[in-house]
């Protein structure tokens, strides 16, 4: 049980650290280019999408009906959020 739960804290700890990594891309090429204009609002609704994101994947990790249902629960939270994404950048639907 110890094991699982270190287990699960790199991961976390390696989202967190992606998540800080996607948004810190945008504040620095807004430094250097005038393509990418974010406001804070922007970086509100990304970062909030990735914490949502994250607790979807934690929950779809802790999903036991089956053997294939954290995978596929995984699966169906990270098409969602990049669907979100997606529309919030450059209104696919």
């Amino acid at each position: 049980m110890g094991g699982a739960r270190l287990h699960r804290g790199r991961w976390r700890l390696l989202f967190c650290a992606m998540s800080l990594v996607v948004l810190l891309l945008p504040l620095i090429a807004m430094r250097f280019t005038d393509e990418v204009g974010w406001s804070p609002f922007d970086f509100a609704i990304a970062a909030s999408l990735l914490f949502a994101g994250g607790c979807g994947l934690e929950v779809a990790g802790s999903a036991r009906l089956s053997k294939r249902s954290p995978i596929l629960s995984s699966g169906t939270t990270v098409a969602v959020a990049a669907l979100v994404w997606a529309h919030g950048a450059v209104g696919v639907f």
